[in-house]
């Protein structure tokens, strides 16, 4: 009888401890899923904010290009742009969630960041050029350039 009881107290206290590794793994899961979502959202995001900053900052050079604006106004614009921290923070933050919570992205980023050194480097050829040529009025660009 008294072996019984033990049996059936040994039971329910090992059923319980079971139903509390469970539940514990269980939630522990959820917590990882739900953060790791919420990591690939602030990722997301923060890489469509850097995309369209950079993007944005860099639209003035085809303009430039064809002459309809001239370089100042194109530095004028960009410096607008770029006194806004929160456009700065995009590229950091990308950075720091690829690199902590997302390292098989590494590549891919790295790549992104390769293709932005590359725009950057045709977009400093319009100050060696400025240094070089001079200003010169729109109207004399338009006429030199048909």
């Amino acid at each position: 009888m008294i072996g019984q009881i033990l049996i059936s107290l040994l039971a329910i206290l090992f059923s319980g401890l079971v139903a509390t590794i469970v539940t514990h793994c269980l939630t522990t899961s959820h917590q990882e899923k739900q953060l790791r979502r919420q990591k690939l959202e602030e990722l997301y995001f923060s890489m469509d904010g850097f995309c369209t900053f950079f993007v944005s900052f860099n639209a003035y050079w085809h303009v430039v290009m064809d002459c309809k604006i001239d370089y100042h106004a194109a530095l004028d614009n960009q410096m607008k742009l770029g006194s806004n921290k929160k456009n700065e923070r995009y590229h950091q933050t990308v950075e720091m969630l690829v690199n902590i919570y997302f390292p098989p992205l590494l590549p891919n980023f790295d790549a992104i960041m390769a293709r932005r050194e590359s725009v950057n480097e045709i977009v400093t050829a319009f100050p060696n050029q400025y240094k070089s040529s001079g200003p010169r009025p729109l109207e004399s660009q338009i006429h030199s350039a048909i």
